[in-house]
């Protein structure tokens, strides 16, 4: 119910219950927003006794802007529960477009609000994860726990320890290769002496040889 309306109802006020209801069908011509403030009109008995200004014409075809505002005119000398009435039904003809829009724009947002409470009502993924029973490995105990961090240790351990490099024993040296020395040409006197010690030689081997060509004669 519509502040104004309960004002006007408590004050008694019909001169402004006219001007509410005059507009009350341009604003929702399917009325459904006043009606309850038009119960309680009905039920505080504030509309006024029926007067006969213009003819209601009773043929749905005629009824135009023209005949709706000549309604509301009407109203607002004789504020009657039977003019209301006949202002509700010519409103559902002359602003039919209205209604239908207001129809479909009604059927989207409670569809809407259908699919956000179907949306509301499905279970959360947390809570559907709750009741689906796990079928993992069954809880280890403390004591197993370790042993099996143990294990793996030990496996790494072995696995990754550094390779020992044989031990040095203090005071060995590593024995050396021992080069052979290097033989040195001889030079000025030492070559000349060289050459007479060799040619002395020669000479020995010669008469050796040609003493024993003529022992063997």
């Amino acid at each position: 119910m519509h502040d104004s309306v309960k004002s006007c109802i408590a004050n008694g006020d019909i001169e402004g219950l006219k001007y509410i209801f005059k507009d009350a069908l341009d604003v929702d011509p399917t009325f459904a927003k006043y009606r309850d403030d038009y119960n309680q009109v009905a039920k505080a008995e504030l509309f006024q006794s029926h007067q006969e200004l213009s003819s209601f014409n009773g043929n749905s075809s005629q009824w135009d802007m023209t005949y709706w505002k000549t309604l509301k005119k009407d109203l607002l000398k004789n504020f009657s529960r039977e003019r209301v009435d006949h202002m509700q039904k010519v409103a559902q003809v002359i602003y039919a477009d209205k209604i239908s829009r207001k129809s479909e724009i009604s059927e989207s947002a409670e569809d809407k609000q259908q699919v956000l409470a179907k949306t509301e009502l499905q279970p959360k993924p947390a809570e559907i994860a709750s009741t689906v029973p796990k079928t993992g490995k069954p809880k280890e105990s403390k004591e197993e726990y370790q042993r099996r961090i143990n294990k793996e240790l030990a496996e790494d351990t072995k696995k990754y320890a550094p390779v020992n490099l044989p031990t040095r024993i203090e005071g060995a040296e590593p024995k050396k290769k021992r080069l052979r020395p290097i033989r040195q040409m001889p030079s000025g006197e030492n070559q000349a002496e060289s050459r007479e010690i060799m040619a002395k030689i020669a000479l020995a081997i010669f008469v050796v040889v040609i003493i024993l060509l003529i022992m063997l004669r």
